[in-house]
C-alpha cells in the first residue's frame, strides 16, 4: 500500500523534473549541433545535486543514473568531435534562415517561398561551400528566366541532387540545363533536400506541379534516382523524413497513399531525437534493401511516370545515380525491365568510377558543378532528340 509520504515524495520528484524535461526539450530543440551533450550534463548535474543532498536511497539512484548521464555525454561529445581534431566526420552545416524548412501536410517537408537563404559548410578550417538558395513564389528554386508560354518546359524531380545542395543557384542540373537549352525548354526544380520518389508521386497524383507549369507545355520529365538510397527513403527508413507520404503496394502491385510514415506527434519526437550524435548514428546504420522494398520504389516511379504521361502526353526519364553492389544491379534491372528511359549516369560520365573527385563537392560527395554541367549537356541534346 503506498503511503502519504510515498506520494509525497513521488510528487515532489514529479515536480523538481518538470523543469529539467522542459530546459531538455528547449535545448533539443534550439541547439543544433551536439544537443545531447548538454542534454545529458544537464541532468548529470541534477543527479550530482541528489546526492549531494538525498537520502541514502535516492543516493543510490542517483548514482547510477549519473553514471549513466556521464557515460553518454562522453559518448556524444566523441562522435561530435570534442576529444579529436575535426576530420571531415565532423561538419558544421548553418542556415542564415532557420525557418526555410516547412512542414507540409502531404509531402512532409518543403522549402519556405520567396526566400534566400545562404547555406554554409564547414570542416575545421576548411570551408566546404558557402552557397545562396533562391526560392521563387510556387516554392521551387529558380531556374534560368522564364521563355515565352509556347516553350515546351522539363520538370526535374528528386532529392538534394535535383535541387543542386551545396551549389550556388545558377550551377545546379537544372539551371544548367535551362541556359543550355538555349531557350528551347523552360526548365523547372521541383526536387529538395532528402527527397525521394514518394514525394514526386504525391506531387503528381495532386496535380502540384501546374502552378509552376503556367502556360507552358509540360514535354518532359526527369527523375534522378539514387539506388539503393531513394529505396530506403521510399520504404521509410531515412531519419529525417519522418512525416513523408507513405506508400504501400495493394494486391495488383500498385502503389497507394497510406498516410504519413509517422504521426505528427512520433514525428515530432524523432526530429527532436535525431539531435542526438548516438540517435543519429543508430537511425542512419544501413540494413540490406528487401525484394518487396525494391518493388514499392519501381512501382512509385512506374506510376509517377504514367501519371505524368496521361495528364501531359510528355516523355518520363530516369537519370540512374548506382554502384558496384548487386542490389543497386538488381534494382536497375527492375527499372529497365517497366520500360522507361533509364540512363545511367556512368553513360554521361564514364571515368566517375576511375575519377570520381572532380564529379563532387570535397568532404560532401554531393554532385559538383562539373558533373552538373556534363549532365545538362547530355539532357539537352538527348530530350531534345526525343521531342
Amino acid at each position: 500500500m503506498t503511503t502519504p509520504h510515498a506520494m509525497r515524495r513521488a510528487m515532489m520528484f514529479l515536480i523538481g523534473s518538470l523543469p529539467l524535461l522542459l530546459a531538455s526539450i528547449a535545448i533539443a530543440y534550439y541547439q543544433r549541433n551536439d544537443a545531447f551533450v548538454y542534454i545529458d550534463l544537464l541532468w548529470l548535474t541534477a543527479c550530482v545535486l541528489v546526492l549531494w543532498r538525498a537520502t541514502s536511497t535516492l543516493r543510490l539512484w542517483a548514482l547510477y543514473a549519473g553514471t549513466a548521464f556521464l557515460t553518454l555525454a562522453v559518448y556524444e561529445a566523441f562522435l561530435g568531435g570534442w576529444f579529436s581534431a575535426p576530420t571531415a566526420q565532423f561538419v558544421n552545416f548553418e542556415l542564415s534562415d532557420p525557418t526555410y524548412f516547412q512542414l507540409h501536410p502531404l509531402l512532409g517537408v518543403v522549402p519556405k517561398r520567396d526566400v534566400q537563404v545562404r547555406a554554409t559548410k564547414t570542416s575545421a578550417d576548411t570551408r566546404i561551400y558557402d552557397v545562396r538558395y533562391t526560392i521563387d513564389a510556387n516554392g521551387l528554386r529558380i531556374g534560368p528566366p522564364t521563355g515565352a508560354e509556347a516553350t515546351p518546359a522539363v520538370l526535374f524531380f528528386g532529392c538534394s541532387f535535383t535541387f543542386g545542395e551545396g551549389v550556388d543557384d545558377d550551377e545546379t542540373l537544372p539551371y544548367q540545363f535551362g541556359e543550355r537549352a538555349g531557350g528551347r525548354f523552360q526548365s523547372l526544380n521541383f526536387g529538395f533536400h532528402g527527397y525521394g520518389p514518394h514525394q514526386m508521386l504525391a506531387m503528381l497524383e495532386h496535380a502540384m506541379e501546374r502552378d509552376a507549369l503556367g502556360g507552358h507545355r509540360a514535354a518532359h520529365a526527369v527523375y534522378q534516382a539514387l539506388v539503393v538510397d531513394h529505396v530506403e527513403r521510399c520504404a521509410g527508413h531515412a531519419w529525417w523524413d519522418t512525416s513523408g507520404p507513405r506508400y504501400v503496394l495493394d494486391p495488383q502491385g500498385h502503389p497507394v497513399r497510406a498516410g504519413p510514415f509517422h504521426s505528427v506527434v512520433v514525428s515530432r519526437f524523432m526530429t527532436i531525437l535525431a539531435r542526438s550524435n548516438i540517435a543519429r548514428r543508430w537511425l542512419s546504420t544501413k540494413r540490406p534493401v528487401t525484394a518487396d522494398e525494391a518493388d514499392l520504389f519501381v512501382g512509385i516511379v512506374e506510376t509517377s511516370a504514367r501519371l505524368f504521361h496521361e495528364r501531359h502526353h510528355g516523355t518520363f526519364h530516369v537519370l540512374l545515380w548506382g554502384d558496384e553492389s548487386p542490389a543497386a544491379a538488381a534494382i536497375a534491372g527492375k527499372l529497365a525491365a517497366t520500360g522507361l528511359d533509364v540512363i545511367s549516369i556512368d553513360t554521361i560520365l564514364p571515368d566517375l568510377r576511375t575519377d570520381g573527385n572532380k564529379y563532387q563537392i570535397a568532404l560532401d560527395g554531393h554532385p559538383s558543378p562539373l558533373a552538373y554541367e556534363k549532365i545538362a549537356a547530355y539532357l539537352v541534346q538527348h530530350l531534345g532528340d526525343a521531342r
